[in-house]
């Protein structure tokens, strides 16, 4: 699910859940989380759009500095370069480093992706992911509640305890006495499917984490002990907090990958790590499920 505010319950799903016969089945849920990227676009995670974001203080790149003293005029000096082309000449750097990275990302196939949010208004959410590019699970905690989404083939599962169906999707007491703890379903299609399944495969985490021009290259580091080179820009993801400056740190080498991704403005920060790139994940049915049936009926 996208994250908070990634983490707002969808009203909308209660409303067909109470619709529904008798066993009213509803899910709304705000996921991180992460991004399918435009190519043409980058990517950013997560602080987002329910998440707290502190503005990120980022080091421009390093300038070149003049071995002339002050006020000196060299008659063989070349005219300074024009700002704005060499402006340009590192954002198209940078987007090109970043879709290369992004298209590296989703041939992977699978990866771990933990995006933290933290905002006054709702404290600190993790969603704690196992994504694939065609399914994934994940783990919420939020709101002093927990609730765990698994999408396999073309449904999504989801349960929850008491705090995490009412307090983040929104069910009433009487309908969390009957339903928490058990696994509900949605298939595609179906009302409430998109915003539950969302964020919970590769390609959709990395949409949520989107970034967009003019970009910036930030000098190398080391993030999570891999050495990185930056791609900053705008936050565009649905995940993300709203104006906010955000950073895709990216793995340097001949196959560069997303590492971190960092998103805030003045009340919300998202952070987003990725890790085990490649690594099998199993997904299965959850044995149980509540009448076996779905939300819509």
């Amino acid at each position: 699910m996208t994250q908070p505010g990634r983490a707002q319950p969808a009203n909308f799903l209660v409303a067909a859940l109470r619709d529904a016969p008798r066993v009213a089945l509803v899910m709304s849920i705000a996921v991180i989380a992460l991004i399918a990227t435009d190519a043409a676009v980058a990517v950013t995670r997560t602080a987002g759009s329910s998440s707290p974001r502190s503005a990120v203080a980022v080091t421009g790149s390093p300038r070149a500095t003049s071995s002339e003293p002050a006020g000196a005029v060299s008659p063989t000096a070349s005219p300074s370069p024009d700002k704005s082309a060499q402006r340009k000449a590192e954002s198209d750097q940078a987007q090109a480093l970043l879709t290369r990275a992004l298209t590296n990302a989703l041939a992977k196939g699978s990866v771990h992706a933990v995006a933290r949010t933290v905002s006054k208004k709702i404290g600190t959410a993790t969603f704690d992911d196992y994504d694939t590019a065609t399914g994934g699970i994940q783990h919420i905690s939020i709101y002093g509640g927990n609730v765990t989404v698994r999408v396999v083939g073309t449904r999504t599962y989801f349960r929850g305890d008491k705090r995490g169906l009412t307090r983040y999707m929104g069910f009433t007491a009487d309908e969390v006495a009957v339903l928490h703890h058990q696994w509900l379903s949605l298939r595609a299609g179906e009302a409430g499917y998109k915003a539950v399944t969302e964020g919970v495969t590769i390609a959709s985490t990395l949409h949520e984490d989107r970034i967009i021009a003019p970009f910036r290259l930030l000098p190398q580091r080391t993030v999570n002990g891999v050495a990185v080179v930056g791609v900053q820009g705008h936050a565009a993801g649905a995940g993300a907090p709203k104006r906010a400056i955000a950073t895709m740190w990216i793995s340097t080498g001949d196959d560069p990958l997303p590492v971190k991704f960092v998103a805030a403005n003045h009340g919300v920060r998202l952070t987003q790590s990725f890790s085990d790139w490649g690594t099998p994940v199993h997904l299965t049915k959850p044995a149980n499920v509540f009448g076996d049936k779905t939300v819509s009926g």
